[in-house]
Order: structure tokens, then C-alpha cells, then sequence
């Protein structure tokens, strides 16, 4: 089983980079892939985010988000934008019922310098 850890990018737009913000989150199975070399299982953990995605999360911007997540992912419009929109909302639904207390914010973090 694999676990999927918060890194040197930020857990929404993949932003490479130390993130300033880190969101607590009661583990939950995010993906389950069966593969020739077995069942990988990738859980949550603490999220991480960067300024600009900790600020659409803040003030309920999810569908700003997604479309950041998907534009940072050079994802065209037509139909396999629309259906990976829908698959991240339903992650960030699950993302929202499973965060506990309060984001947290490093301050030592260079992440603020971001100018995407």
C-alpha cells in the first residue's frame, strides 16, 4: 500500500514549490489502482496548498479551483475537461467532509513569492 503525502507542491495545482498551508484531513482512500504488480491504494493525508489555492478554498471558490487545477494542467476544453471537472469537484467534496480544524500556515515557507 502506498500513502500519498503532502511534498514540495501544493496538493490542488500541483505547483512546485514549499506551500505555506496545510489543511488537516481525516484520512480517506482517494484512488485504488490494480495493476500488474498488485493493489496500490493512495490515501490522504494532509493537504497542502499554496497562496493562491489556499485563497479560492477560503472564500468557497471550488469551481475557480478546479478550473486553476485544470488550466495548470494544460487541460483543453471539451469533454474530458468537463468530466475531470466533475471528478475533482467529488474529490474536493470528499477533501471538505473530511477536514478537521483549522488551516495552519508555515510562515517559514517561500511560497508567498509565487506569481502564477
Amino acid at each position: 500500500m502506498k500513502m500519498t503525502l503532502s511534498g514540495d507542491f501544493c496538493d490542488f495545482c500541483n505547483v512546485r514549490g514549499k506551500h505555506p498551508w496545510t489543511y488537516k484531513v481525516k484520512r480517506f482512500e482517494m484512488a485504488t489502482i490494480i495493476s500488474d504488480e498488485g493493489i496500490e491504494k493512495h490515501i490522504s493525508g494532509d493537504w497542502g496548498a499554496c497562496n493562491i489555492c489556499h485563497d479560492l478554498i477560503e472564500n468557497n471558490k471550488w469551481d475557480d479551483l478546479i478550473n486553476r487545477v485544470l488550466d495548470k494542467q494544460n487541460i483543453p476544453h471539451g469533454p474530458i475537461r468537463k468530466e475531470m471537472f466533475i471528478t475533482i469537484a467529488e474529490l474536493y467534496e470528499t477533501f471538505r467532509q473530511h477536514r478537521v480544524g483549522t488551516v495552519t500556515k508555515d510562515y517559514g515557507s517561500r511560497a508567498d513569492e509565487e506569481k502564477f
